[in-house]
């Protein structure tokens, strides 16, 4: 991955969020799950989850889902969830297609490898308050960035590692790990 797109000031510090977005940090750490942000949809609103989506096919009434499952969901509107990598892996057929334009910017963002460690600490490195410690010192780049992971708990944390360094951690033994965070 290009580095400017999976580097720590990118990806943590407040740079991205302020420029991107706002001064607000989005990090759901909620222990009841991202299904407390809307326990609820609106009366006659449908919801399906766990679907495969092979196929978007619209007209200029309607727009049919096909899952791998063999469901079919028709409506006047779908809002269908995805990750760049998916949509750019070509998995979903659409009908008609994307615009060429539509297309191009999609194949333009890539994804990025992230690997979450969650830790338990016998003492918490940070202050009340912190969002954040950033780790440094050799080998430069290894279990960068360390976050508390809820105010419950001072001493849980988890620590990514992206791109290739998240791909490496993946193939390490918990053993192996562990003596590389103790490090």
């Amino acid at each position: 991955e290009n580095p400017a797109c999976i580097s720590v000031k990118h990806n943590v510090h407040g740079e991205f969020t302020l420029k991107d977005f706002d001064d607000e940090n989005y990090f759901v750490d909620d222990s009841r799950g991202f299904g407390c942000i809307c326990p609820e949809l609106p009366k006659g609103v449908a919801s399906y989850t766990q679907a495969v989506v092979e196929e978007i096919e619209q007209t200029e009434s309607s727009v049919w889902v096909r899952c791998r499952d063999g469901r079919v969901v028709t409506a006047n509107i779908v809002l269908c969830t995805v990750s760049i990598g998916v949509l750019n892996s070509g998995i979903i057929r659409f009908a008609p297609p994307l615009p060429r334009a539509m297309h191009e910017d999609l194949q333009s963002m890539t994804m990025c490898n992230y690997t979450k460690v969650f830790v338990e600490l016998e003492s918490a490195p940070w202050n009340d308050g912190e969002t954040y410690v950033i780790r440094t010192g050799a080998p430069r780049g290894r279990h960068v960035v360390w976050q508390p992971l809820c105010d419950d708990s001072k001493t849980v944390a988890v620590v990514t590692s992206t791109g290739d360094e998240g791909r490496r951690i993946e193939k390490l033994s918990k053993s192996e790990l562990t003596t590389e965070l103790e490090a």
